[in-house]
């Protein structure tokens, strides 16, 4: 976002750029530490 700013090319393509950066890394912020409990998560012994 600092370049697209300092260059001053703020365009509808620019935006559409940084909204998909930014999707991306919420999807990727909420994906991997849910794939890394689960992975990593021990196994309880079942109630009898």
């Amino acid at each position: 976002m600092f370049y697209f700013c300092s260059a001053g090319a703020y365009s509808l393509e620019a935006l559409v750029f940084i909204l998909v950066v930014i999707a991306g890394n919420a999807v990727g912020g909420i994906l991997i530490p849910l794939c890394r409990k689960y992975m990593y998560e021990e196994q309880k012994p079942a109630a009898q």
